[in-house]
């Protein structure tokens, strides 16, 4: 055994080095925090990844506050008061986000990333018929519903996400930043569902409550996300330096000085080597 590791360890010398995606960055701390801090802003200052940020972290926080509640949920509505039957429930949920994932990469791109928003307004919707519930069945159909649209929801948010990170503060980055918010989003839900237990508010009000609210919150972000669709778009700063876009494309990776490149998508396919310098500071 450890001689086929060893082996094994020892391939690993024949993988080809490759280079690092970014050079000279400091593993002090304080740098480290500030480097983090930067890549919060980047990405918090962008519209498309605002929008991404906000729409997973509140379906994150949304999935782990849903947990909880069939905890209580199960003995309130069905009088069952077993353990086996949340966890049976919570596997539906995952099943359905694997088939709603799946269509979402059949059916959704990155330039169409806002057909995801429906699903997201139904997701409200179904957790709150859900909440109101009585038998197991209809609970499980509803649930597995609910995961289907989870996964048409998230995953084009997650890729939006991804790829807008990579051409700006990395991928890894990216990620970093987009775990931050969804376990902010978390702490935030489960808080405010453990007030609501706290003060005696009836488990299927709970239900109802927070489907409602999941629903008029994302329904929120899609009309946001509208509004900014229909503004034309702009590169980074004033007096910024010139850049120079590749030919029959509408997008372009703009290089500022002392911080991150940004995203830029212009709203029509610019002629050849046409500079862009004069654009106003939205990203």
């Amino acid at each position: 055994m450890c001689s086929g590791l060893w082996r094994r360890s020892g391939r690993k010398l024949l993988i080809p080095r490759l280079q690092p995606a970014r050079t000279g960055l400091s593993w002090r701390p304080g740098k480290m925090a500030a480097h983090f801090s930067l890549a919060c802003r980047t990405l918090w200052h962008m519209g498309e990844t605002r929008f991404s940020l906000v729409g997973t972290s509140m379906f994150w926080g949304a999935g782990v506050t849903l947990r909880f509640l069939l905890v209580l949920w199960v003995p309130a509505a069905l009088g069952l008061t077993d353990n086996a039957t949340p966890t049976y429930l919570n596997a539906m949920v995952a099943i359905g986000i694997v088939a709603g994932a799946g269509a979402a990469a059949r059916l959704v791109t990155l330039k169409t990333v806002a057909r995801c928003m429906p699903a997201g307004v139904l997701i409200g919707v179904g957790v709150a018929f859900f909440a109101v519930q009585h038998s197991l069945l209809p609970a499980y159909v509803l649930l597995m519903v609910i995961g289907m649209l989870g996964g048409f929801f998230v995953v084009p948010l997650n890729a939006l996400l991804q790829d807008r990170g990579k051409h700006t503060v990395g991928a890894g980055n990216a990620i970093a930043v987009q775990n931050l918010g969804e376990n902010i989003a978390m702490l935030l839900m489960l808080g405010l569902y453990s007030l609501a237990v706290k003060v005696g508010v009836p488990v299927i009000g709970i239900g109802v409550g927070f489907g409602v609210l999941f629903a008029v919150a994302i329904s929120g972000l899609w009309m946001w996300k509208r509004g900014q669709d229909k503004k034309p778009a702009s590169a980074l700063c004033h007096n910024g330096p010139g850049v120079t876009l590749p030919v029959n494309t509408g997008n372009a990776v703009v290089m500022v000085p002392g911080r991150y490149s940004v995203y830029v998508q212009l709203p029509v396919p610019p002629a050849r080597h046409q500079t862009v310098s004069d654009y106003s500071c939205q990203y």
